[in-house]
């Protein structure tokens, strides 16, 4: 993973408060310990015929989450996201639906996949 301004792995501390050793209280992110495979298998929910728009949801956070932390996705990895995704589409959920276009925007896949070489 690309080095960012915030370690994903670190626990967070409390802002403002100051605690002897021990009482200090850590938060840990909820984002914590995720992985690119395991969130790419997660997708694969996009293509179930009884959609959970919650669960998308979550799936389209991860995913935009280990993009924004510098993840990169091989253009196979980004094709399939792309593809299940833009399936979605047809859920009746907005919240969803806005989500999804989050997600396509960000994950596009390079053009010279999209006109087939």
């Amino acid at each position: 993973m690309a080095a960012t301004a915030q370690d994903s792995t670190a626990p967070l501390n409390v802002p403002g408060e100051k605690k002897d050793e021990d009482e200090y209280e850590t938060e840990y992110s909820p984002f914590y310990g995720i992985e690119k495979g395991a969130v790419l298998q997660e997708a694969r929910i996009f293509h179930d015929p009884n959609l959970d728009p919650r669960r998308c949801s979550q799936v389209i956070t991860k995913l935009l989450y280990l993009l924004n932390q510098g993840e990169t996705f091989t253009k196979k990895e980004a094709s399939e996201v792309f593809f299940a995704a833009t399936k979605l589409f047809q859920a009746k959920d907005p919240h969803l639906r806005r989500m999804v276009y989050l997600c396509i925007k960000d994950i596009c896949p390079g053009s010279d996949e999209v006109r087939g070489h």
